[in-house]
């Protein structure tokens, strides 16, 4: 019954076609979120209204995925790694044959301007690179020119508590991106949503990926290393997945450090991880996440995650 009064209001209801002033007037306003502003090359400028952190709904960044993103800390009022994350954003461009439509110096000075005006010391800088909007078709021709997107958000990094006490992970049944998209960081992240969906439904915190020979790939949105039996720190090929500035860049740290030893793109096989000293998830909202778990096996803590984190934070601050 009340089913079908809900059908019966929905039947009767009318949609009238509203002025301007009546749209603007119904944008949902967000209240006070952790977006503090917003930049759209639409209007070359930023806005702190959360109403207008709008994009078009013919963006073919929306209705295609047709576009690229990064997300990058700041730490201390600073953007950290933003040379490696706007080189990476200007990769993933060229992969797609999107052209961005500021300069790497314009983008540089918007980031600076997006921390200003946020006016907070700790935040998450994504940037968006659409193909714009135009047509609802896939046609890349269609679109009326590349927008750019940038917004901050307030960030609260995760506790040196959470981060010791570590994550459960497991093997992915979502088939892996093949190689040419893994490299790609496109707004195309179904895949990477119905991995974390199968996390939750699993119990487990994140799924990790699994390539056609059974190697262990990387999670939705983090990176999976390892310090392996012999006391070396290891990562998977970089051709099959997306390359993070936070892991390539603790690997430069510890080299530098000669904390330990190092050993780039080795192939992750489930039995050389269940071996392994300790496991990790590395990201830009991680930082360096302990793993106590990888399906039924369990990792005890070890020193080198306090360690790891360590030359991360130094980092950050430097």
């Amino acid at each position: 019954m009340v089913k079908q009064n809900l059908q019966e209001k929905v039947h009767q209801q009318s949609f009238p076609l509203l002025s301007d002033e009546e749209v603007v007037k119904g944008l949902l306003p967000r209240g006070p979120g952790s977006s503090l502003c917003f930049f759209s090359t639409q209007f070359m400028g930023f806005t702190k209204n959360p109403r207008f952190y709008q994009v078009p709904i013919d963006d073919h960044g929306f209705h295609r995925g047709d576009g690229v993103f990064e997300a990058l800390r700041v730490s201390g009022g600073r953007p950290y790694l933003l040379a490696a994350h706007l080189q990476r954003l200007q990769r993933s461009c060229a992969q797609i044959g999107l052209a961005n439509p500021l300069t790497e110096d314009q983008l540089v000075k918007a980031c600076e301007e997006a921390i200003r005006i946020a006016g907070e010391k700790s935040l998450l800088l994504r940037i968006f690179v659409t193909r714009g909007p135009g047509s609802f078709s896939p046609n890349p021709r269609d679109s009326r020119g590349a927008q750019l997107y940038l917004v901050a958000h307030r960030f609260t990094p995760l506790s040196e508590e959470v981060l010791q006490k570590g994550v459960r992970i497991g093997r992915s049944r979502i088939p892996a991106k093949t190689p040419f998209f893994a490299r790609v960081k496109s707004l195309n992240y179904l895949p990477n949503v119905l991995m974390k969906a199968e996390a939750n439904e699993r119990g487990l915190d994140y799924t990790i990926g699994v390539d056609e020979s059974g190697h262990l790939l990387e999670g939705a949105t983090e990176n999976l290393i390892a310090v392996d039996s012999e006391g070396s720190l290891i990562h998977p090929p970089l051709e099959q997945i997306l390359s993070g500035c936070t892991m390539l860049r603790l690997f430069e740290l510890v080299e530098r450090a000669g904390l330990l030893p190092v050993k780039r793109s080795v192939p992750l096989s489930e039995s050389l991880l269940r071996r392994a000293q300790d496991v990790f998830l590395i990201g830009t909202t991680l930082d360096v996440m302990r793993v106590c778990a990888f399906e039924e096996h369990e990792y005890k803590a070890s020193p080198w995650g306090p360690r790891l984190r360590g030359l991360i934070y130094q980092d950050q601050l430097s």
